[in-house]
């Protein structure tokens, strides 16, 4: 996984398309979110984010791990 903060207050990652990733993102992008008080609901966004990568893991990439899914929050 390739993290890349190219914007101020962002979390960027660039990471192969296996659901062992989306779990591994979706720690990260806890973490992140929890660290920001001003965003509200974190619970609902990282809902909606779990979904968005595993749809793009599963659906987009075919579960190719020879294909990455890029992330910015």
């Amino acid at each position: 996984m390739q993290q890349v903060s190219s914007f101020p207050n962002a979390l960027r990652l660039n990471f192969p398309s296996t659901m062992a990733d989306v779990d591994e993102v979706s720690q990260q992008a806890r973490s992140f979110l929890l660290s920001h008080p001003s965003i509200p609901e974190p619970f609902s966004l990282l809902l909606a984010l779990r979904e968005a990568l595993t749809n793009a893991v599963k659906h987009g990439n075919r579960n190719n791990p020879d294909l990455s899914v890029e992330c910015l929050i």
